[in-house]
C-alpha cells in the first residue's frame, strides 16, 4: 500500500511543494489495514514495532519543523515512514530516514551547484528512502 501511496505523494510534491493530506491519510488507513493482518499472521511484535517507529519519526520530525522550515506535509509524511519501515524493526524507521535525508542532502547539493534559488520538496527524498529500506537493512545485516 506505501508503494502506491507513497509514489503518488512523491510525484506530487515533486510537482507541486505540497503533499495532501486526503492522499495521505488514505495510505496511512491502508497501512494500517496492512498491519492488522501481518498482526495477525505474525504476531504484536509487528504492530507494536510499526506503532514505535510511526511515533518517533512523527516526533522528531515535529520537533524540526518547529525550529525550520521544512512543511507539515513532511511531518505527515515520515509518520507514515515511520509505521512502514517500523514494521520491519524500530531501527528500519531510522535506516529510512538517514537514507531519505541523505538523498535530500544530495538533491540540495546537486541544486546548489546548479544555482537553483529556493527550496525544494523533500517528500521525494523520504519516500526513496522507505523504499531503499528493505535494501539497506538486507546489507547491514
Amino acid at each position: 500500500m506505501f508503494c502506491s501511496g507513497g509514489a503518488l505523494l512523491a510525484v506530487i510534491d515533486a510537482q507541486t511543494g505540497r503533499l495532501p493530506k486526503r492522499i495521505n491519510w488514505v495510505t496511512f488507513a491502508g497501512v494500517q489495514a496492512t498491519l492488522f493482518i501481518a498482526t495477525c499472521w505474525l504476531g504484536w511484535e509487528v504492530l507494536i514495532d510499526a506503532s514505535l517507529g510511526a511515533l518517533l519519526a512523527g516526533s522528531l520530525f515535529f520537533c524540526v519543523w518547529r525550529k525550520t522550515d521544512l512543511g507539515f506535509g513532511d511531518v505527515r509524511l515520515a509518520t507514515l515512514i515511520g509505521l512502514t519501515s517500523g514494521s520491519l524493526a524500530v531501527t528500519a524507521c531510522f535506516v529510512a530516514l538517514f537514507v531519505g535525508t541523505a538523498i535530500g542532502a544530495l538533491l540540495g547539493v546537486i541544486r546548489k551547484v546548479r544555482r537553483k534559488q529556493g527550496g525544494y520538496p523533500f517528500g521525494p527524498a523520504l519516500v526513496g528512502g522507505c523504499l531503499c529500506c528493505p535494501l539497506v537493512m538486507a546489507v547491514l545485516t
